[in-house]
């Protein structure tokens, strides 16, 4: 399918079927991860998006721990660019750690495993293929785990920009056009 679009909220389930529901979406439209709560209550909900070249989710949880092992890793090495919009996150990638607060961003490799603790939190994961970004970034693994601060400008056009396509996603239901010009912006953004 060129586009398709999932809404996702465990309020309706039961807390036995929280994770293993929530874990099935993530390893569908993000990536393959083990997640347990922090809490002893999880709850999550979630508006995903997948384009052609392109993987867009908005998450809001409760607080998690995540693992994704060498076993889990994307062999189709995407870079992940994790905007957090609430709440922090602390990360372990490549043998380097660093913590995202509110605002600010960090970007990961789906091929390579991930430690991951975070607060309560609402987060924008965008998911790019090595490939389609490997023209535009001279070294795309020199900025991984690297935290991007929330003033950054490009971020924060990325944000709203991401904002416009997920809150009004019949824009991109239309057209294939105007899909693939909104994949290529994502794209140009996520470079700079």
């Amino acid at each position: 399918s060129l586009y398709e679009s999932l809404q996702f909220s465990s309020a309706q389930l039961r807390p036995s079927e929280r994770i293993p529901a929530y874990s099935e979406v993530l390893s569908r439209m993000v990536g393959r991860m083990s997640i347990e709560p922090v809490a002893q209550r999880f709850s999550c909900s979630g508006r995903f998006h997948r384009f052609p070249e392109l993987r867009i989710s908005r998450i809001a949880s409760s607080a998690i721990r995540g693992i994704r092992t060498q076993e889990m890793a994307d062999a189709e090495q995407e870079i992940i660019l994790i905007i957090n919009l609430e709440g922090t996150a602390r990360l372990a990638h490549c043998g380097r750690e660093t913590t995202i607060s509110a605002g600010d961003a960090v970007l990961i490799s789906s091929g390579q495993p991930l430690r991951m603790e975070r607060t309560a939190s609402c987060r924008i994961n965008v998911c790019v293929p090595r490939a389609a970004l490997a023209p535009m970034l001279a070294r795309p693994d020199a900025a991984s785990v690297a935290a991007i601060p929330s003033t950054i400008e490009p971020l924060r056009l990325l944000t709203h920009y991401i904002d416009l396509l997920i809150d009004d996603p019949a824009l991109l239901e239309r057209t294939g056009e105007l899909r693939s010009l909104a994949v290529h912006h994502v794209h140009n953004l996520v470079a700079l």
